[in-house]
């Protein structure tokens, strides 16, 4: 029977092969809509909502939603909580909860790093391709138990058209 500090490492490596696999399910063409948003005092508040809306004319590529964010060495948690909605041509309103998570169980953050902060990217919609063409409105909250989270830096929400697979 393994130990269950091998467990957890054996846990947190198959975490990172998932995490780079998902990574690579869509790979870049462009990059078609960007919004972001910087946090002077390092503080993301809870009324602070990024939106991004992309007009998706070419219903034959694949698309994909990302969301990055910088974390500074002080952000308290190894995971965030983002309320995600999104609005379509139609008028649909889909809502979700989604949890990232941004630091193994010893502390070691996923993504790039960089002198002051780590760069952490997730996939809030995987490669699909969309029925409708028109305005499609994706908007995020952050959904931790804390009105104003500290250690963040700076959000960006992009829509990518994808290789063909």
């Amino acid at each position: 029977m393994l130990s269950a500090k091998l467990s957890a490492i054996l846990l947190s490596r198959l975490m990172m092969v998932l995490l780079i696999v998902f990574s690579l399910s869509c790979q870049q063409e462009e990059k078609v809509f960007l919004a972001d948003m910087n946090f002077s005092n390092n503080t993301w508040a809870t009324m602070d909502t990024l939106m991004l809306t992309a007009h998706i004319n070419d219903t034959s590529k694949i698309y994909s939603w990302n969301f990055y964010v910088e974390i500074l060495p002080d952000y308290p948690y190894s995971n965030i909580w983002l309320f995600v909605s999104m609005k379509s041509p139609d008028g649909t309103l889909n809502t979700d909860t989604l949890d990232f998570t941004l630091a193994d169980n010893k502390g070691e953050w996923y993504g790039t790093h960089h002198d002051e902060y780590t760069l952490s990217r997730n996939q809030i919609l995987p490669c699909m391709k969309y029925k409708s063409p028109g305005e499609y409105k994706l908007s995020i909250v952050q959904g931790m138990r804390t009105d104003n989270l500290k250690g963040i830096r700076n959000i960006e929400l992009n829509l990518i058209a994808c290789k063909k697979q």
